[in-house]
């Protein structure tokens, strides 16, 4: 019971994160500056977060720092390609997408890397996910006339795959130490990188004679990824515990659905976002996924 009302939270904190950032989508360039600045405001958020959370006693070994690394470049791209793809696609495409490539992720490596049987109920739970990511797209007079950005659907298609098992292999490793080491470590690679980027990016600038600034994200951008920050934190600490305690397949198809019905419906209040027969065709399907993936 512990475990699914973790799932439902962390439910609730994706959906405010999901809200924040379009309303920070809106109010800012999509330019690299404010990608870079947004990725490192939230590393400095992050690196406080974590090391209160670790009371300034911070453990580190070779494999975590490893893992650290290789987790900052996720999160620097997940959190890029959070805010692009709502500039290109509404959150509901969007929510279907990353969906698509969370389920699929999950499930090829769950079998590959971790064992995991897949059960009669877990394939139609598969086929009914990705039937309603499909759905939603058929017909679409904005795919026909080439305007959605299929580059950038790919894109989250794949990040979303990769970055939904990562946790995964750090929890089933016993070489690592407690997550939270690893999220601070995470946080303190992402400002590295991102600042050496800044830095790339300014001397490039300077001899274009272009101007490299951050002062396109404003105080309410900076509040926007602050609050993220702390959401997105959270999640994982929630993410790692149950994981560790449920196959990821099932973890991820669980979520994926009721994530789907949470963000349809965040779409049409919030956003006016027009919702037609094949989107509640969908969402039915999200939910027959649920029922048949969790007996």
């Amino acid at each position: 019971m512990l475990i699914y009302s973790l799932i439902l939270i962390t439910l609730a904190l994706s959906a405010a994160s999901q809200i924040l950032s379009k309303k920070f989508q809106l109010g800012v360039k999509n330019d690299i500056s404010t990608m870079v600045g947004m990725n490192i405001v939230n590393a400095i958020f992050g690196i406080v977060y974590f090391l209160f959370l670790c009371k300034f006693n911070i453990e580190m070994n070779i494999t975590t720092l490893v893992f650290s690394a290789l987790y900052a470049l996720l999160v620097i791209n997940s959190l890029t390609i959070g805010v692009v793809a709502l500039s290109k696609m509404s959150i509901l495409m969007m929510s279907v997408v990353a969906m698509a490539g969370n389920v699929c992720g999950s499930v090829v490596i769950g079998r590959i890397f971790f064992d995991e049987k897949i059960t009669a109920n877990g394939i139609m739970a598969v086929i009914a996910l990705l039937s309603a990511v499909i759905i939603p797209y058929i017909g679409d007079a904005e795919l026909k006339r080439g305007r959605t950005s299929i580059p950038v659907a790919i894109w989250c298609f794949v990040s979303n795959g990769i970055t939904g098992t990562f946790l995964k292999f750090y929890t089933e490793n016993e070489n690592t130490l407690h997550s939270n080491n690893l999220f601070f470590m995470t946080n303190v690679f992402c400002l590295i990188f991102c600042a050496m980027f800044a830095i790339i990016c300014m001397c490039i600038s300077s001899k274009n004679q272009e101007r490299f600034s951050f002062k396109s994200l404003g105080i309410k951008g900076v509040a926007n990824i602050g609050a993220r920050t702390a959401i997105s934190n959270i999640s994982s600490i929630i993410s790692v515990i149950v994981i560790a305690s449920m196959p990821i397949s099932v973890y991820t198809i669980i979520t994926s659905a009721l994530g789907l019905i949470l963000n349809t419906f965040l779409a049409k209040i919030l956003f006016a976002e027009d919702l037609k027969l094949k989107n509640y065709i969908a969402l039915v399907l999200a939910v027959f996924s649920v029922v048949i993936g969790a007996i």
